[in-house]
């Protein structure tokens, strides 16, 4: 929030004037979202917070609105560069506000990063970050099929990039959650399993990159993964739970061998 209020001082003949703007809009919402995830109920903390994001919000609509100036467009190339990037940070800042629970926008977040996708070509990997964040806005709407469907065009066009381990992450944890439901409830054993090579798939992969791009994993993150890809692998292979080895199996060969495959890797972090 200091920062924030510093960074509020800057003038507008300042040449850091745009960066401040953008900085600043990201401080008030840092500061605001770690004082709402420690008290969300406290009624002061919800009303510093709804004050924060809006200044939050305002400082970023100010940059974004100059950026539409023809007379405040920057003439050096490098000086082009540097405001795309800030618009980036800009439109993705401006989202997670939309998003956060003590605004309550989702919907209009998802129109809002709609209209920015639109200008930002399908090969350019700056739109692999506003796909992270439209799959964040489908899984706070519970459209967990539409954040499926951004994630897996995430591993078609950008299948390495930091945001997909991020998005893999999120949506794995959410489609497991939905098929224990399911599970519980007898439901479609097809759309069960369906859903299990899902988990098994983008958990691997949050794994797998998560320790090169230096994201925190918690060794009970790795536990937890691990276990649950034991037993999609064991689910899928048609395995009971009472065959607890390969040699249970009496020769019989294992038609999906990539699903234990994903869970030794993760069993092997933990050796680690």
């Amino acid at each position: 929030k200091g920062a924030a209020e510093l960074y509020r001082q800057v003038g507008e003949d300042a040449e850091a004037y745009e960066s401040a703007l953008v900085a600043q809009g990201y401080c008030y919402y840092a500061d605001a979202a770690r004082k709402y995830e420690k008290n969300p109920k406290d009624a002061t903390v919800q009303r510093e917070t709804k004050e924060q994001l809006r200044m939050a919000e305002e400082a970023l609509t100010r940059f974004l609105a100059r950026t539409q100036d023809p007379s405040k467009a920057p003439a050096q190339p490098e000086q082009q560069k540097a405001r795309g990037a800030l618009t980036q940070v800009a439109n993705q800042q401006l989202a997670y506000i939309y998003m956060h629970e003590a605004v309550g926008k989702t919907k209009e977040a998802l129109a809002f990063l709609d209209k920015v996708a639109r200008d930002i070509p399908p090969e350019d990997e700056r739109i692999a970050k506003i796909w992270a964040t439209q799959i964040q806005a489908r899984l706070g709407l519970n459209q967990v099929d539409e954040a499926i469907k951004i994630l897996e065009m995430m591993f078609e066009k950008f299948p390495d990039v930091p945001a997909i381990a991020r998005a893999c992450k999120s949506v794995a944890i959410k489609i497991d959650t939905v098929t224990g439901e399911m599970i519980k409830a007898k439901g479609d054993p097809a759309k069960i399993n369906e859903n299990l090579r899902k988990v098994s798939r983008y958990y691997a992969k949050w794994l797998n990159l998560a320790p090169a791009l230096n994201m925190r994993i918690t060794m009970a993150d790795v536990l937890s993964v691990a276990e649950t890809l034991y037993m999609i692998a064991k689910q899928i292979n048609g395995l009971n739970e009472n065959q607890i080895s390969f040699l249970d199996l009496k020769g019989r060969a294992l038609t999906e061998r990539q699903f234990f495959l994903d869970a030794a890797f993760v069993h092997a972090l933990l050796t680690e």
